[in-house]
């Protein structure tokens, strides 16, 4: 089964996304590339990283993902869950005006 997620989402992050499987099932979106001049070059992800969560919400359910993307709008922050090299890490961000 494939889950498709526009790629909108991904574009206005300046992230280059791929899909990330194990056992045939979508878990998450590996980060292919950041733009160096993008505003998310300076958080701390790297390329190779998978995408698991935001806010709790695994990113493999993409209207779960849609509704936390919509409350960012709000937030005044939010945490991702990646794995990288197998081991899940948490990254917790502060969003300022």
């Amino acid at each position: 089964a494939s889950v498709v997620m526009p790629k909108e989402i991904f574009q206005a992050m300046d992230v280059a996304v791929e899909p990330a499987v194990r056992d045939g099932r979508l878990y998450g979106y590996r980060i292919a590339g950041l733009r160096p001049e993008g505003r998310f070059s300076g958080l701390g992800l790297e390329q190779g990283d998978v995408l698991l969560a935001l806010n709790g919400a695994p990113v493999a359910d993409p209207s779960g993902l849609m509704q936390v993307l919509r409350g960012l709008a709000g937030a005044h922050g939010f945490e991702c869950l990646i794995e990288r090299d197998g081991r899940p890490r948490v990254h917790r961000y502060q969003l300022v005006d």
